[in-house]
């Protein structure tokens, strides 16, 4: 059975990546709002944007699902004397309590306002600024449980983030008659959109890494004796949280690439050595599979980053694994080629497509057959993996495959000099 904070952190994730997949301003509103209702179990949710005059209530979302779009402005006061509203904003922190003060509330809103018996707000904060609200309220007890404040303050970062990205993209649409301006505002958009999925990712990463822990000391016996029917659940919780935090690393690998914040630093790499030691990783986490290493003729050095370089290859023996029958063959060789030295992955797995094979270096690409499906990923690494070795001159490529047989994929770099 999966538990509230299990479905809390899955939320949390879902809202990260619908937001950052999204320059639409209006989807971005009612995705928040339906989320936070999710999360927080309110009757309702009403975001207003923050402005320097007043606020905008932009729309509101009830139990049942239906979105009321109002685009109404209102001067702040109306908020702003609200003690539970003026303290969200003071603190940026999300505040939950009892009813808003329904006399100091707008003429139209005060017949609602009697029946709420428990309110949250959560601010909308962008680089330390609040830019807008959402207000969640419920009719019946209980109250919300204050433990949610760290959930919510999470939806407010990212939502935040995610509707100023949306509002950039919108001003960059609008501008683009003014070609330089237009540029410059896709680049901050997309800037915008990097810094979201950093902080969403990072975020999340914190929570899954504790989850893990708790999770594996309960295995281990670190948290008492555990009963014989906790076992197998356990071992599946702790193997999905892994498959989620390897998730989270990727989605953060893939936002500081897009952002321009990972550095590759070049050096003198040892590719045999690299080599031996991904492969030994590889058969001690798969010990069925037959992995072998030739050296070839030519250079064995490169000229590269050497985690960066590790990361390629520990993808492609990866996925030469995960996409192989029982017992997986598997021959890298390494072998240098003019000014260049390769690494070549050849699998005995199911191979690829005709029609895959231009988009599977795409992010979030996949085969498109059953045998691609049934396997558990985000089709980030080969888009990952190429990145990186084009930051360092060098390329990832799928030199041959066939359905069934198998593929090769290759990696070169540039070749060290000897020394």
């Amino acid at each position: 059975m999966t538990s509230a904070g299990e479905q809390s952190l899955d939320g949390l994730a879902d809202l990260a990546l619908e937001l950052a997949s999204s320059l639409d301003s209006r989807e971005v509103i009612e995705r928040t709002l339906r989320r936070a209702i999710d999360v927080i179990q309110a009757d309702r949710a009403t975001l207003s944007s923050v402005e320097d005059d007043g606020l905008s209530i932009e729309a509101t979302v009830g139990a049942g699902g239906d979105v009321t779009w109002i685009g109404r402005h209102y001067e702040m006061d109306y908020l702003a004397n609200q003690p539970l509203v003026a303290e969200a904003i003071a603190t940026q922190t999300p505040v939950v309590g009892g009813r808003l003060d329904a006399e100091r509330a707008a003429p139209e809103f005060r017949e609602a306002l009697q029946a709420v018996r428990h309110t949250a707000v959560i601010p909308l904060t962008v680089a330390g600024e609040v830019v807008g609200l959402v207000v969640l309220s419920r009719a019946d007890d209980p109250g919300f449980d204050p433990a949610r404040t760290e959930a919510l303050r999470v939806i407010g970062g990212i939502a935040g983030m995610a509707l100023n990205n949306a509002r950039l993209h919108t001003e960059t649409v609008t501008a683009r008659r003014a070609a330089q301006e237009a540029a410059t505002h896709l680049e901050a958009a997309h800037a915008a959109k990097s810094d979201l999925m950093d902080y969403a990712v990072h975020e999340m990463r914190g929570p899954l890494a504790v989850a893990l822990g708790y999770v594996s000391m309960a295995r281990d016996g670190s948290l008492g004796e555990l009963a014989d029917a906790m076992i197998q659940p356990l071992a599946i919780v702790e193997a999905k949280l892994g498959e989620a935090l390897s998730i989270a690393e990727e989605m953060l690998t893939l936002a500081r690439i897009e952002g321009g914040t990972l550095p590759v630093v070049t050096e003198r790499v040892d590719l045999v050595a690299l080599v031996h030691e991904v492969t030994h990783t590889a058969s001690a986490e798969s010990p069925d599979a037959r992995i072998d290493v030739v050296v070839g003729a030519g250079a064995t050095f490169a000229i590269a980053d050497h985690d960066r370089t590790r990361l390629i290859i520990s993808n492609l023996v990866g996925n030469a694994l995960k996409y192989s029958r029982e017992h997986p063959q598997i021959v890298i060789t390494i072998s240098g080629s003019g000014a260049m030295v390769n690494v070549s992955v050849r699998d005995s797995g199911s191979g690829v497509d005709e029609a895959d094979r231009g988009r599977i270096f795409d992010r979030f690409q996949r085969g498109n057959d059953e045998r691609h499906r049934a396997v558990p990923g985000t089709g980030l690494g080969l888009y990952i993996s190429r990145a990186f070795a084009r930051r360092m001159d060098g390329d990832v490529e799928l030199t041959a495959s066939e359905p069934g047989v198998g593929s090769t994929f290759v990696l070169s770099l540039h070749a060290a000099l000897a020394t």
